[in-house]
């Protein structure tokens, strides 16, 4: 509570209304609760705005930048098998054509892969095997077995699974290979001919392949982790001491008649 003096000496007469002095550092400023957490308040949206706003989370949209991540080529596939591995993603092939794709993947094969089918797409290279890549060198072993793109393999070029076992490759692909207009329906209720050339173009089929260095993924954890994890104290820092200095502007603007200012501090 403040005595009569303090106030006296705290308050001085302009055309005859009261002007209230801001308080100093170490008093509780004298001005009703709901106007203190309001001053606060408006300075914690000022000092969010000054600061910057929390990073937005980029979605994947569109047709993803080249080289892709195998995540990134996952992303665009919409879940759908030729055959027992071959991989269609007709928003991949409206993505990029027959232009050259380009992916980065570390190539790894799951015990037990095989089986059989009752009805499927020939030619067998296009829809029954080809080259497992996955984004992460430690997926089979982390119960993400299941988390490979399958690249269609030409005839001629080997077990490319054996001979880059284990190893981060760049893939040069293609949508819509010209032999994909050889594709025909066999088996039990096969698809028509029109229906199995339509699917085996948006095959990704493998044009090169050549052993790349893992991709550094740790920069970009911690780019994330600082972008969102210090964002909300940085903002109520800065706002808490905007909000201060705005309620100290506003009691020196603010006229207050003398007996409300008195019986404020009582």
């Amino acid at each position: 509570m403040l005595g009569g003096q303090n106030v006296a000496a705290r308050r001085r007469r302009v055309t005859g209304q009261v002007r209230c002095d801001p308080p100093s550092i170490l008093e509780v400023p004298q001005c009703g609760l709901v106007n203190c957490f309001a001053a606060i308040a408006v300075g914690i949206v000022v000092g969010g705005s000054l600061v910057g706003a929390a990073p937005e989370p980029v979605l994947a949209s569109g047709c993803p930048a080249q080289p892709l991540t195998v995540g990134e080529l996952r992303g665009l596939w919409g879940g759908e098998f030729a055959g027992f591995a071959g991989m269609t993603n007709p928003r991949g092939r409206a993505c990029y054509g027959g232009s050259s794709v380009r992916v980065i993947g570390f190539v790894d094969q799951p015990e037990g892969v095989g089986g059989t089918s009752a009805a499927g797409i020939k030619p067998a290279w296009l829809t029954e095997w080809g080259l497992l890549l996955y984004g992460a060198s430690n997926a089979i072993s982390t119960d993400h077995a299941n988390d490979f793109y399958t690249i269609a393999i030409p005839p001629g070029l080997g077990d490319l699974n054996v001979h880059y076992a284990r190893r981060w490759v760049v893939v040069t692909a293609h949508f819509d290979d010209r032999r994909a207009r050889t594709c025909r329906g066999w088996g039990v209720d096969h698809v028509g001919a029109k229906e199995a050339v339509r699917v085996c173009r948006s095959i990704l089929v493998l044009s090169s392949v050549s052993l790349t260095s893992a991709p550094d993924t740790s920069t970009e954890l911690v780019v994330a982790t600082e972008g969102v994890g210090d964002w909300p104290l940085r903002a109520l820092m800065f706002g808490l001491a905007a909000g201060i200095g705005l309620l100290a502007w506003v009691r020196r603007r603010r006229p207050f008649s003398a007996q409300a200012f008195e019986a404020q501090t009582r």
